[in-house]
């Protein structure tokens, strides 16, 4: 019997079954993806983390004598290191990096060289380890490939001193260190040979030695590091590794927020299927209540039904969901060791159970209305016999300002608003889906991101191709004449500029017990103007004893605007005065920065980190920068956007991408429920159809009724939508910057694209929808009333 009763009515109500077969699907299939795959991702970074063998801290040395010795002296010596070992780099600028004569990307400035890893921190070609590369071999990372356009067999000139070598890309690598875009930092794998020769050529400012330290106990080993005196050009903890992936990570809850979404929207249209459904079979209901067939029984006809269709399409989607993971890791498969991560079926099938358990759960609890069905109700053709409210706000009589077509669609919508609660829903959630990665998308591309990477607000920055002269003893006072060289010069062009540096030092901070210091990046402006800081509370620093802070770094310290740290930099322990603080996407929110009454010390050790500039002529920017282009081929001019992009990767096209195919789906699922809800609605008002025909309603008139209503219920559902948007704008941000360190940056919306652009899409499809899903109602025979209560 069940059978018979569920092939009668699958076939009675294809196109609801249909579309509740497809929304089931689409949410096991996202379901099933994002969840399985942000589990692959991180049991892969776990797995990347031990197959490289990474150490607990990292230390980056320029190879000043004093310092390399101080380190090597404490890692022989030392009880807190369990495992400690050490690696030369080359550092290269870009323009000494080519092929076939353009320089090869890097995200940082330049290009470190080293030889095949043996103890640790190793890099893996298809998924196996590099232990050898031969002489005129080269192993670059995916990120540098793929910017440069570089395939394997390419080769690539590299230059140190006098020497010139040609080397092959042999190995496309994965590599946990460096191999992130985010971190800013990128290695190339060379020979031994290769090594050497380029090496002897250095300068002595161009080589680097990393330290990799590995304990049992972190405390100890940071109490004996700081007790020592070194300079490092840079240092962090090994578990930071992982953060450097956490696009990945954000763009999998995107799509699990999505699948939470499309389940909201199945459940709603699956309530309206089931009061419809219910309400069209009361005839049934009544009869087998009236022959003895219990409430629970009737209940589990509807719940077998709809079950069924919950078991296929949540096959379907567990089925759809393997490709689909495929696709989404596809990416990372080219930067992340998978191992047997990606084998996550076991997973899956739970998210697809899952989906199946909560329908039924909702089915049956919507099925309450079966108990209040009786059988006197099927006698009098579905009327209890009572019914005191009037229906409707709106009257006729007094809507005189109204069309009698707009009267009809209004006077719908008051009278029966759970009618259109599932479109109302797929809307508010649709709209919200896709304005909040726009906002999010159009934050990362504005220009007002430059502040919160310390850069100020720039109309340009500059790479002269000589940063790395600026390292190391008397780079100071190279850099302030090279700066206002190049304002002469720029000038001598007809292009007036003011040009500053961003310098950065490795410090480190305590409050009250040098062995608890923290080492970070600090930020100082070689010239007095810009600060750089963004979503700033206090104020800047002015004097020279005084910093402003991150707020993520003041957490962890436990400090708070007004107290005073002691900053150690190069061989000066001061205390400073925190005057502000501020929010800063650069090593993922920690840091600090200088007044620029502060002289630059040139005693520590820093490197720049980025010249900017800003012109006198602001109505020309974009000319002055090609002027400049042309003028000074050797350089390398950045928008402030462009140069972000090119520093931490394109986050803005991975964040696109996902509003993009966002987009698509809610457009897709709105016509679906749309179609829907206008086929059933139709079906329900077939009687006041026919009813309208016989007193001389058109066909026309009848069908802009229809679409009259939904396009007004779509309407309020869209400005709902975007009120939602707005309010829930600082938690994507939160979700998208906070992890980066600026929680609080201020959501950019574009007006015609967040206001205009996609409601006016969503609404048209609505619209279209509608209209061909009611054209049959000119089918309808003007004596068909028996539907009318």
């Amino acid at each position: 019997m069940f059978l018979r009763v569920l092939k009668k009515d699958l076939l009675r109500k294809k196109t609801m079954n249909v579309v509740l077969l497809l929304l089931i699907a689409l949410s096991a299939t996202f379901a099933a993806s994002s969840v399985s795959n942000m589990v692959t991702v991180n049991n892969a970074l776990d797995y990347f983390a031990q197959e490289s063998n990474l150490a607990d801290y990292y230390l980056i040395l320029q190879q000043q004598e004093s310092d390399i010795g101080a380190i090597d002296d404490w890692m022989a010596s030392s009880d807190a290191i369990t495992n400690g070992r050490s690696q030369e780099y080359l550092l290269l600028t870009e323009e000494k990096v080519t092929h076939d004569g353009k320089e090869v990307w890097t995200n940082s400035g330049g290009l470190s060289f080293t030889t095949v890893p043996v103890d640790g921190d190793y890099v893996f070609a298809d998924d196996k380890r590099i232990e050898h590369i031969a002489p005129g071999e080269i192993a670059l990372s995916y990120s540098i490939c793929e910017h440069s356009g570089l395939e394997l067999g390419d080769t690539i000139t590299v230059t140190s001193g006098d020497t010139t070598c040609e080397l092959t890309v042999t190995y496309v690598m994965k590599d946990m260190l460096f191999g992130s875009d985010f971190i800013g930092f990128n290695r190339a794998i060379l020979s031994e040979t290769d090594y050497r020769a380029l090496a002897d050529e250095a300068e002595a400012g161009d080589l680097r030695t990393l330290y990799s330290l590995s304990t049992d106990d972190m405390s100890p080993l940071l109490q004996e590091k700081n007790a020592l005196s070194y300079a490092a050009v840079y240092e962090f903890e090994g578990s930071l590794l992982r953060s450097t992936f956490y696009m990945e990570i954000i763009t999998f809850s995107l799509l699990i927020i999505v699948a939470v979404v499309l389940m909201a929207i199945a459940f709603v249209l699956l309530h309206f299927a089931i009061s419809f459904t219910i309400q069209e079979d009361y005839r049934e209901i009544g009869i087998m209540k009236g022959i003895g067939v219990s409430a629970a029984a009737i209940k589990g006809l509807y719940a077998f039904k709809y079950v069924c269709i919950a078991v296929v399409g949540a096959g379907m989607g567990f089925l759809a969901s393997l490709p689909f993971s495929g696709i989404l890791l596809g990416p990372l498969n080219n930067t992340l060791l998978m191992g047997d991560a990606q084998q996550s079926f076991g997973l899956r099938i739970v998210c697809a159970l899952f989906v199946v358990l909560l329908i039924l759960a909702f089915v049956w609890l919507g099925t309450h209305k079966v108990q209040k069905l009786t059988a006197i109700q099927a006698i009098r053709g579905g009327a209890t016999g009572e019914r005191y409210v009037r229906k409707g706000l709106i009257h006729l009589a007094t809507s005189t300002r109204i069309s009698t077509v707009s009267f009809l669609a209004v006077n719908d919508i008051f009278s029966g608003l759970r009618n259109y609660l599932s479109l109302t829903v797929a809307l508010v959630l649709g709209i919200t889906l896709v304005v909040l990665p726009a906002n999010a998308a159009n934050t990362l591309k504005s220009d007002g991101l430059s502040e919160y990477f310390a850069l100020g607000t720039p109309d340009v920055v500059i790479d002269n191709k000589r940063y790395d002269t600026y390292v190391g003893a008397g780079g100071l006072q190279r850099l302030e004449q090279d700066m206002q060289e190049m304002e002469e010069e720029f000038a001598q062009q007809g292009v007036a500029l003011t040009l500053d540096m961003r310098y950065q030092y490795n410090v480190k901070v305590y409050v009250d017990d040098p062995t608890t210091a923290r080492h970070i990046v600090a930020t100082h402006y070689m010239r007095e103007g810009e600060t750089g800081l963004a979503a700033l509370e206090g104020s800047a620093p002015h004097l020279g004893n005084e910093i402003a802070m991150t707020r993520m770094e003041m957490e962890v310290l436990g400090v708070e605007v007004g107290d005073r740290v002691q900053v150690v930099l190069g061989s000066t322990d001061r205390a400073y005065l925190i005057t502000g603080s501020y929010e800063n996407m650069i090593n993922l929110g920690l840091g600090l920065t200088f007044s620029t009454q502060l002289p630059p010390d040139s005693e520590a050790f820093g490197e720049p980190a980025g010249m900017t500039g800003t012109f006198v002529d602001r109505d020309a920017v974009p000319a002055q920068i090609e002027q400049l282009k042309e003028a000074y081929p050797s350089y390398t001019l950045w928008t402030a956007r462009e140069f972000i992009t090119s520093s931490i990767g394109d986050i803005y096209g991975t964040i696109t991408g996902v509003k993009n195919m966002i987009l698509v789906l809610v457009f897709g699922v709105n016509l679906l429920v749309v179609m829907l809800l206008s086929k059933t609605l139709l079906a329900r008002n077939r009687g006041e159809i026919a009813l309208l025909k016989s007193l001389g309603f058109a066909n026309g008139a009848l069908v802009r009724w229809q679409v009259t209503r939904m396009a007004l219920v779509a309407v309020a559902a869209l400005v709902v939508g975007l009120l939602l948007a707005s309010a829930l704008n600082p938690a994507m941000v939160r979700l998208t910057f906070g992890l980066m360190g600026a929680p609080n940056i201020p959501a950019v919306i574009e007006p015609l694209e967040t206001f205009v652009l996609y409601p006016a899409l969503l609404l048209a499809g609505t619209v279209v929808a509608v209209f061909l899903s009611v054209l049959s109602l000119r089918g309808v025979d003007k004596r068909a009333f028996d539907a009318i209560e």
